[in-house]
């Protein structure tokens, strides 16, 4: 069987993601990138699960974007040294390095790095990979879950059907501050998630199956009671299950399910 997902890159010689680890995609960790709080990572089993979920994306390099307002942006690939007026930014030999591996009727069409869009304020950014998913499955790019990024900066969602389309694996991000300098860090954590979704999960006869209800039913209650109240009812008494039980729990039976 083909893997469930399956990421493309093209290379200029000499690119820093030559190098065996940088700049990969990689298995998102329940952990995150080690930013977010001890207790949370160690015992908040529903936010472990959402950080875990798909793969981290990365840049190929890092560099600052400042936005003049409406369409007018800056960029600088030097630590803020020089500036250049953003239209479109294509990754450094990245143009030689597709034409030379592409067939003649895509020769001259590599994607770019960074493009401004007809919205104001709004950037489309390729790390340069593509993907590609097993049948039925669509790939839903994100934000880094859990993980602290720019207040000056939102990755829009979206999902993709990689199964179908195949095409850069970009993203639009959102620009939130004016005349501010917004450092993108190719090092410092993950540009995007991307978590592989069954698309039988997504069609509107299912999601359209919802209830809304008024009380709580009798044969939930004793559930509630387990979950919150028999911990504080019973902590400190011997045999009482320590703190992280509902963990505890929740990872037994992701091993059971395995």
């Amino acid at each position: 069987m083909e893997p469930l997902v399956t990421f493309f890159r093209v290379l200029p010689a000499g690119s820093p993601w030559r190098q065996p680890d940088h700049g990969k995609p990689r298995r998102a960790r329940p952990e995150g990138t080690g930013m977010m709080p001890f207790r949370q990572a160690q015992y908040c089993e529903p936010s472990r699960q959402a950080t875990q979920l798909g793969y981290y994306i990365f840049l190929p390099m890092s560099f600052s974007v400042r936005w003049h307002g409406g369409h007018e942006y800056d960029v600088s690939f030097d630590d803020e040294v020089t500036w250049y007026h953003l239209t479109e930014v294509a990754f450094p030999g990245s143009f030689a390095a597709w034409d030379a591996v592409a067939p003649e009727n895509c020769k001259g069409y590599c994607p770019n790095f960074i493009s401004t869009t007809t919205e104001e304020g709004m950037l489309q950014i390729w790390p340069g990979w593509f993907a590609k998913t097993r049948p039925g499955y669509s790939l839903w790019v994100m934000p880094p879950v859990n993980v602290g990024t720019s207040p000056m900066t939102h990755v829009l969602h979206g999902s993709i059907d990689t199964d179908h389309w195949f095409g850069p694996l970009f993203t639009n991000v959102r620009l939130t501050a004016t005349g501010r300098n917004i450092k993108f860090d190719a090092q410092r954590a993950p540009f995007m998630q991307v978590v592989p979704i069954d698309r039988s999960s997504l069609g509107s006869k299912l999601l359209d199956d919802f209830a809304v209800r008024d009380g709580i039913p009798e044969e939930l209650w004793p559930a509630y009671y387990e979950t919150l109240i028999r911990r504080h009812v019973h902590q400190g008494e011997p045999g009482f299950d320590r703190a992280g039980h509902y963990a505890v729990q929740a990872r037994r039976r992701a091993k059971q399910d395995e």
